[in-house]
This record gives C-alpha cells, structure tokens and sequence, in this order.
C-alpha cells in the first residue's frame, strides 16, 4: 500500500482530527479491520446473523513530536468519551463510528523519544460505511450526463458525490442497503417508487427545507434552513415490509429505476457497508 492509502484518520465530536501513518503518529498490528458476526441457531440453521458492538484493540507509536503533540492523542479521543459521543475513523473512503475506552500508555522510551500506547477503541455498530450520493433535480437532462440546475442546494452533508443523468441508481453492496432518501423544499406529500415500493410523506416540504428519511435510523426529519430538526415519522405512508408501501425498505442491489411526481429535486445516499473496508492498491 503507498503511504496515503495506509493512513488511519481519527475524528472527534468537536472536529479535531490525529492522522496515524504521518508525522509521528503511527499505528501497529491492529484488529480494526477483523470480521466478526454473532449467529443465532435453531437445530442444525442459521437464524439470525448480525453484528454487534464490538471493542477491538488499536496499538499506537508516537514517534518524537514536541509535548503538546503527545499530550494531544490523549486529548482528542478523552473528548468524546467524556461526552459519550462517538467519533469517525477514517480508512480512504470508508468511515465507522468508534470511541476510546481505554488508554494504557506502554512504553516511553526518553532517549529517542518513543512512546507506545495501548487504546481500545468501542464500535457501536462495526460496520464501514461508504456514502454514495446521487442527484436529482426537476431539470435532469441526459444528453450531456451533467445535471442541470446551478442553484441547487448546497454543500452537500454527504461525501463521494456522483452524478447521475437519469433516474436510476447502482446499488453495487454486499447485500441489500440501507439508505436516505433527502427531499429539497418546496414539495408537498414527496414520494419516490423503488422496485415496486412506495416511500411517501405527507407533509409540506417549505422553500429552503429539507425532508430525510433515513432507512438505517428508522427515522423521518423535516429540517429547516437553520438546521433544527422536526420529526415526522409519523407522517409516513404507513405498510409492513413487502406492503408496498414500508418507508425504511432496504435497497436490493442491482440497476433500480426511481419514479417521483418529478415536482421537487431530492438526493439518494447510498449506505455501501461492509465489516471490514476494501483495500486499497
């Protein structure tokens, strides 16, 4: 791997970030990427498989720096166990949510100043995510596979942006996905048609707002320009999953094609989620 792809990047709840493969914070033998699924069995079958929260050992160097710099790495990840908020480690594209539970500094060596730390890090949901956005606007072309459209919302929350000049999308995961589908106001009673399921919500959608219905966090949120949060959940077209009308269907893989009314712009983000990242050349 060149020396990009091998950075770890860790970032706390109020932005402060360690990179560990630069400078002198580096990283040792880690169980970060392990897989590790917990079934359930009924007789001689599967019943359930899923994974749960796992803490997983993250050994760490830090390579001469000034005192501030040692001092910082115990800092950045205090914050948020002392908030009980969770942090994003980063590996190129993908991310997971983690925090610190423990800190056991190992070895300091004076002479050469070395120090080595032992961190456990908690992952409340160990899964590495991807988030792939595609766009959709009331003046979509397919002639020129841009999307037209110059005053269109943003920047974006969500990262890996990916243009799309008609309304399909790729759901290229391991299995099934989970995903947001974000309406831009103004829209009234938005709804899109996925593999035969309707996702609708019967709200109004005010100019310079935002409806998200999160698939992952079982959760529909009208947010205004300024950011505070409303929920409407239960303005949701209610129906159990294969109703035809269940609002947190997971994605199947494959080319879908998306109907909607064509009246509002609105995003997809993907959530590609793997146990353990992909590797990187």
């Amino acid at each position: 791997m060149d020396t990009l792809n091998k950075k770890l990047t860790y970032t706390n709840c109020q932005g402060e970030q360690l990179v560990f493969g630069e400078g002198c914070l580096h990283y040792r033998s880690h169980e970060l990427f392990n897989v590790n699924w917990t079934f359930e069995t009924q007789g001689q079958s599967i019943r359930t498989a899923k994974v749960e929260a796992q803490e997983r050992s993250f050994p760490v160097t830090v390579s001469g720096g000034s005192l501030e710099e040692r001092n910082r790495v115990y800092k950045v990840f205090e914050k948020d166990a002392a908030s009980g908020t969770t942090g994003t480690l980063t590996y190129g594209e993908w991310q997971m949510d983690a925090v610190c539970t423990t800190q056991v500094p190992d070895y300091w060596y004076v002479d050469d100043g070395l120090e080595e730390r032992q961190l456990t890090l908690l992952f409340p949901r160990p899964l590495w995510v991807r988030n792939e956005l595609y766009q959709f606007t009331v003046t979509d072309t397919t002639d020129t596979g841009t999307i037209a459209g110059g005053d269109y919302p943003k920047p974006y929350p969500y990262g890996y942006p990916m243009q799309a000049s008609s309304k399909t999308i790729e759901v290229d995961t391991l299995g099934s996905s989970e995903f947001l589908w974000r309406v831009w106001g103004a829209a009234v009673n938005p709804y899109i048609i996925i593999d035969g399921n309707r996702y609708e919500v019967d709200c109004t959608v005010p100019a310079n707002s935002r409806l998200e219905l999160d698939t992952r966090e079982r959760s529909i949120d009208l947010i205004d320009i300024k950011g505070n949060r409303e929920t409407v959940l239960d303005k949701r077209v209610r129906g159990g999953n294969g109703s035809g009308t269940y609002a947190f269907r997971k994605l199947p893989n494959g080319t879908q094609v998306i109907s909607s009314p064509g009246t509002f712009n609105y995003d997809i983000v993907i959530y590609n989620e793997r146990t353990a990242p992909e590797w990187h050349a």
